[in-house]
């Protein structure tokens, strides 16, 4: 299947022009916590691996944040190209000003909700009133899930108790010994952790959760947008098409991950981490728009609405802004532009 218009073919010109220039263009792009995981290798490694970026003419570093609001306070200020991130942080500060559009909606499904362990009294999460919570930082898009998820069960902030556990070993190691009664985290870390043995409750039932899709995405700067699209389209066009490939490939995305990031390489038995982390990489994609819509990047103009609007209603917003005003499919086109039989069999760059 080849998806190709008139639009998306001069972009994909465009971008060949790019990468026939004498030097890659040097350019970086952040994510909303300080690793890098398996979880995001199609957004962050994988690209690269594939020879999609550097197709694209262009030398992609990436990096992380400590929370949301970090991260896009250096997309404001123009430190970094495109920002993953969660969404309630960015609606928050476009209603607030901020030059910045959500220009790829990553997931199909709500992957942020709480979790305890199995063996917890806690069954729902009306009990998580007075109870103390982990969360990736207190500035987290992580934060603001648990306050509106709590609210909408008429639990208030002052209620609850949010501790900054990170999303690693620290924050099972919290869970594991008490420190907090539930962590508030996204699905992927769960899949993490229940691969090395411990058996996790998952609080994903709540009505609220069951109708917001627009929860993470790729972000760039108003500016961006307007004068350099060719670069966001290099970039969309990359993430978008590793998505598709780690969908139908997840061990080479795991391979791949891991020859840039060896840090997220399990230790110890060799096949036993890559199966962790394909479950990990498997369980993700199946959550992004690739798998539940067949498109990367694609949202509605009714699932923007939802989101704001239930933020907006549970005081996470300060207004609501017209739907355009926080998402732009311009690059939605030229982000799904594959010959897809030619994608899904290249070759992993190790």
């Amino acid at each position: 299947m080849r998806r190709r218009t008139f639009a998306t073919g001069m972009a994909a010109m465009a971008l060949a022009s790019r990468a026939n220039a004498a030097d890659p263009r040097k350019v970086t792009i952040n994510y909303g916590v300080p690793q890098i995981p398996i979880s995001t290798a199609p957004i962050f490694s994988v690209p690269r691996r594939l020879g999609l970026w550097p197709e694209a003419g262009l030398d992609v570093s990436c990096q992380g944040a400590q929370g949301a609001g970090p991260a896009l306070q250096q997309l404001i200020a123009g430190q970094v190209a495109l920002t993953f991130t969660g969404l309630p942080a960015a609606m928050e500060l476009i209603n607030k000003g901020a030059p910045i559009k959500v220009v790829a909606s990553v997931y199909g499904r709500n992957v942020f909700y709480p979790v305890v362990m199995a063996s917890s009294p806690i069954k729902e999460i009306a009990d998580l009133k007075g109870k103390t919570i982990g969360v990736t930082g207190i500035a987290s898009t992580n934060a603001q899930w648990i306050r509106a998820i709590l609210r909408s069960y008429n639990v208030p902030d002052d209620d609850i108790h949010l501790v900054a556990t990170g999303d690693g070993a620290s924050a099972i190691s919290a869970l594991q010994h008490g420190q907090v009664d539930a962590l508030q985290l996204v699905e992927a870390d769960y899949d993490r952790f229940e691969t090395t043995g411990v058996s996790l409750r998952r609080l994903n039932a709540s009505p609220i959760l069951q109708k917001l899709s627009f929860v993470q995405g790729l972000m760039a700067h108003t500016k961006t947008i307007a004068q350099d699209p060719q670069l966001l389209a290099g970039l969309l066009h990359g993430i978008g098409g590793a998505s598709f490939y780690c969908l139908a490939h997840p061990a080479d995305g795991v391979r791949m991950h891991w020859a840039d990031y060896p840090e997220t390489k399990a230790q110890g038995d060799a096949t036993k981490a890559l199966d962790a982390g394909t479950l990990v990489l498997k369980n993700q994609i199946s959550a992004y728009t690739v798998a539940t819509d067949n498109r990367f990047g694609i949202t509605t103009t009714a699932k923007v609405e939802a989101v704001r609007d239930t933020l907006a209603d549970l005081g996470q917003l300060s207004k609501r802004l017209p739907a355009d005003q926080y998402f732009t499919d311009q690059f939605i086109a030229t982000a799904n532009d594959f010959d897809m039989a030619a994608l899904l069999a290249r070759k992993p760059q190790l």
